[in-house]
């Protein structure tokens, strides 16, 4: 078993940079910068990151993400977001600044952590356009860097410990950062504020071991002979990209499906404006699902996990109305089959405390006075918010209609109109 995570103190954190190298089988193009600074200082930071961000936007997201369950509309969004990842950050790797920030004293296999960040930034390409990427497509991407690091970090710790990494069982990291995760879904806070830590190093490790090793969580060793060929690794930021959180949950490179609309109809154009798109993945809707349930391992198992595994794709669309400026969504969701759609719905209407109307069981009202509209057709849900119950079957026809497969893979996606709340959350 490995003791990761247990060395301490930092000693020369420029001199790891050549284990980072040794671990991860790649090579520095350029030194990377290393700052000391206190938790007091990177605070300040992180409430100075914030607040650039104009009220407007926090305003914006909750009347999106909000609005779809997240959180409250009118949680005050600044100082959650200003303090969400000041207590667990122990160091970062900047690709804007492409330098590592170290708070405190900080344990060698971390700093090795960070170096290899770095090196995939040289080497491999961390920056993208995470702002025009969907909530799914971002925790895809994070969950590949994380887990590919966490497992270079793993690499180094058995070199220190002179035992051979095709050899070690990963049960310990396994279930460690497991238990990290079910740490982040049981905060104060709605899960969705830590979205990015409880998902990209649990779900990255296991993804990035099952590609070079052929380790699972079933059986944690090495499934391949060593040495491991870490160009595998490196095809993970290139073409072999997992880009939906549900391909890293099931070990497989899932595509995208299209699902729903991206753009307000043209029927309704004179009614509505496009506002935002994003696609949930089947991770954000873990996030969405998991505070109806109460259990101490929710990650693992459950019902919100059993649902979320039925995932086929979906997308919501972010949408306002242009005579009152009332903002409404319509988000659309694929589902294995019509039992687990009938499930998602049955989740959503509790999630909103949905009271159906009389004589239409699809339409009726949220708790918070809001119109709703909730309607399966097949493995499809369709759940419709603070729009006008006339015209939401129009919604309906347009996400769900015998012509809505055809458009959503033959129409160009409507760009995004800013950053999606998840990157914002990942931004270091």
């Amino acid at each position: 078993m490995l003791a990761w995570l247990l060395d301490a103190g930092c000693g020369d954190p420029e001199d790891l940079a050549d284990e980072a190298e040794q671990a991860r089988g790649l090579t520095f193009m350029v030194p990377v910068p290393v700052r000391h600074i206190s938790r007091t200082e990177f605070a300040a930071e992180e409430q100075a990151r914030i607040a650039r961000v104009p009220d407007a936007d926090l305003q914006s997201y909750a009347n999106t993400y909000g609005r779809l369950g997240y959180f409250p509309i009118d949680l005050d969004l600044r100082p959650i977001l200003a303090t969400v990842r000041t207590d667990s950050v122990a160091a970062y790797y900047s690709s804007d600044t492409q330098s590592i920030s170290l708070l405190g004293d900080v344990s060698h296999s971390t700093i090795v952590h960070e170096f290899v960040h770095a090196l995939q930034d040289q080497n491999l390409g961390l920056s993208s356009d995470g702002d025009a990427m969907t909530s799914d497509a971002i925790a895809a991407r994070n969950a590949v860097s994380e887990g590919d690091a966490v497992l270079a970090e793993l690499h180094y710790l058995a070199s220190v410990e002179g035992l051979d990494f095709a050899t070690v069982s990963l049960r310990h990291a396994f279930d460690s950062f497991t238990a990290f995760t079910e740490s982040r879904l049981h905060q104060p806070a709605a899960p969705l504020f830590y979205a990015r830590s409880s998902f990209a190093y649990t779900y990255g490790l296991r993804y990035c071991a099952a590609n070079l090793m052929g380790a699972t969580d079933d059986r944690p060793v090495a499934q391949r002979p060593a040495p491991f060929d870490w160009r595998r690794e490196d095809a993970l930021f290139g073409d072999a990209a997992p880009i939906t959180t549900q391909g890293v949950l099931t070990l497989q490179p899932v595509a995208a499906p299209a699902v729903g609309i991206d753009d307000v109809p043209a029927v309704l154009a004179d009614r509505f404006e496009f506002v935002d798109r994003d696609s949930l993945g089947a991770w954000y809707v873990f996030l969405l699902l998991v505070p109806l349930e109460h259990c101490s391992a929710c990650s693992l198992s459950g019902a919100t996990r059993d649902l979320v595994s039925g995932w086929r794709g979906d997308s919501v669309l972010f949408v306002r109305q242009r005579d009152t400026g009332a903002n409404g969504l319509v988000w659309v969701s694929s589902w294995a089959d019509g039992g687990v759609a009938e499930q998602l719905a049955s989740a959503a209407a509790e999630l909103h405390g949905f009271a159906a109307r009389a004589g239409d069981a699809r339409s009726g009202q949220a708790r918070d006075g809001e119109p709703m509209w909730i309607e399966v057709r097949g493995t499809r849900v369709v759940v419709i918010k603070n729009i006008d119950p006339s015209v939401a079957p129009a919604f309906v026809e347009a996400a769900m209609g015998p012509s809505a497969a055809v458009a959503a893979t033959t129409t160009a996606r409507r760009p995004r109109s800013r950053p999606s709340l998840a990157a914002l959350l990942s931004a270091r």
